[in-house]
């Protein structure tokens, strides 16, 4: 699917098609969220800028603004993002919520640099240029040191059918990619944990 065809799919995305969990229950839908900001929280401070990347409706932005993060959500889905906002009121936290497909980050963030970019369950949606190129763009925003926190698994999926497909990594390319993009890896899991150099 091409990158515009993805950022559609997402508008019009049903509560089952965000995260498998929301069909478990909203309970552990919500409570994921909070296992995975406990997962990456150590990767900045209280206070700085932190990117939570395809915010969707605020699963992490809103444990993140609790925890004290200078927290950035952005979306290209302006339903997600309306969502998102719902999220933060129903919490009592704040945080700022931008519509941008994310390849404007330098746009969004201006003369800020985060250390901390997350981008969970949104970049296994797209192709592996696409994948590329938005983290080209995480990049620009990141200060040296900074971390992005991104599933990019690895295996063999084949081709992609439909949008809520996962793009599958082999191992080498996934390694020269994050190498070209000037990042080294802290963990190699399924989520990367990757530093600037």
């Amino acid at each position: 699917m091409q990158f515009e065809d993805v950022l559609t799919a997402w508008d019009g995305a049903e509560a089952g098609d965000i995260h498998p969990l929301w069909t478990v229950s909203e309970e552990a839908y919500w409570r994921s969220g909070w296992d995975q900001v406990s997962e990456i929280a150590e990767y900045a401070r209280r206070g700085q800028p932190v990117v939570d990347f395809g915010c969707g409706n605020g699963r992490l932005t809103g444990p993140l603004a609790e925890l004290g993060f200078d927290v950035i959500g952005v979306d290209a889905s302006q339903a997600m993002l309306d969502a998102a906002k719902a999220r933060l009121n129903l919490m009592g936290v704040k945080a700022r919520l931008e519509l941008s497909d994310g390849l404007d980050l330098s746009r969004v963030l201006g003369k800020k640099r985060a250390a901390l970019v997350v981008a969970r369950a949104v970049l296994i949606h797209h192709a592996p240029e696409d994948v590329e190129r938005l983290l080209r763009s995480m990049v620009r925003v990141l200060r040296k040191g900074g971390v992005i926190v991104a599933d990019l698994p690895v295996g063999s999926g084949g081709v992609r059918k439909s949008w809520i497909d996962v793009t599958w990594w082999d191992p080498q390319d996934r390694a020269k990619m994050v190498s070209s993009l000037g990042l080294e890896f802290i963990d190699q899991g399924d989520v990367a944990v990757m530093r600037k150099k």
